[in-house]
């Protein structure tokens, strides 16, 4: 049950920076104007649009994780009650 809560922690806050980060990417951006390696992108846009939400979901992801992970973990009898961590 704990492992389903951290994954929550990362997970969910990682989506919603990735939300407001595709809004102001492509806000900038426009999909046709996109060129990798001197070739333009042969996609649609909203196929364009869906790779780089999920490109910057797991980006935001895995900082959130990174974060996570050096946070301090309390010794098992260091732990309250209140069941927060």
């Amino acid at each position: 049950m704990m492992k389903h809560r951290y994954w929550i922690w990362i997970m969910w806050p990682s989506f919603l920076i990735a939300c407001i980060a595709e809004g102001l990417l492509f806000t900038f951006i426009s999909p046709e104007d996109i060129i990798i390696f001197g070739h333009p992108v042969e996609a649609s846009q909203q196929t364009i649009y869906t790779a780089g939400f999920f490109i910057l979901w797991g980006l935001c992801a895995l900082s959130s994780a990174l974060t996570f992970l050096v946070l301090p973990m309390p010794r098992q009898d260091e732990k309250d009650g209140d069941g927060l961590i």
